[in-house]
């Protein structure tokens, strides 16, 4: 039988700091660390069997990391409407032009560019997370974002 106490303070350091390096904001690492180990107590309870105990933690903390980025980000805005749709909708033949455009367009853009757009309307997450993965501040992701869609917007009119 697994003993809880042990295994949390053989485990919590490096389960911890793995959360951290890809979680940035400080709170938001914390809950996700301390739903990893409310799972590992519940999976005790439930007589769970776990054969390799640290693989297990690790798992559940990225899937717990994925979870949260699924379901606690805000997700953005829809503003441009119709650029959305042509980067989310799947090639038919009546859109394909528009959507090749599009795509054309993005790629004239600068990397910088670029990378705020697909991961704001690609993986869809939220200024703060954009600008986490980015290392930058949260006004310089609105103002990136913004002066990328009119540059977009420019080039496909």
């Amino acid at each position: 039988m697994i003993s809880f106490e042990e295994s949390y303070k053989n485990n919590s350091k490096k389960i911890k700091n793995y959360i951290r390096k890809r979680v940035r904001n400080f709170h938001d690492a914390e809950d996700i660390f301390q739903t990893v180990f409310l799972k590992f107590h519940i999976a005790i309870r439930k007589n769970i069997q776990i054969s390799n105990l640290k693989c297990w933690l690790y798992s559940v903390a990225e899937n717990t990391i994925g979870d949260w980025i699924r379901y606690e980000e805000i997700r953005p805005a829809i503003q441009d409407s119709k650029l959305i749709d042509l980067m989310e909708c799947p090639v038919e033949s009546d859109t394909s032009e528009e959507l090749n455009m599009v795509h054309y367009g993005i790629e004239q853009l600068n990397c910088n560019y670029q990378e705020v757009l697909n991961l704001r309307y690609g993986s869809g997450l939220g200024i703060g997370s954009i600008a986490d993965k980015l290392g930058i501040s949260n006004t310089n992701t609105k103002v990136i974002l913004h002066r990328s869609k009119n540059k977009l917007r420019k080039l496909l009119n």
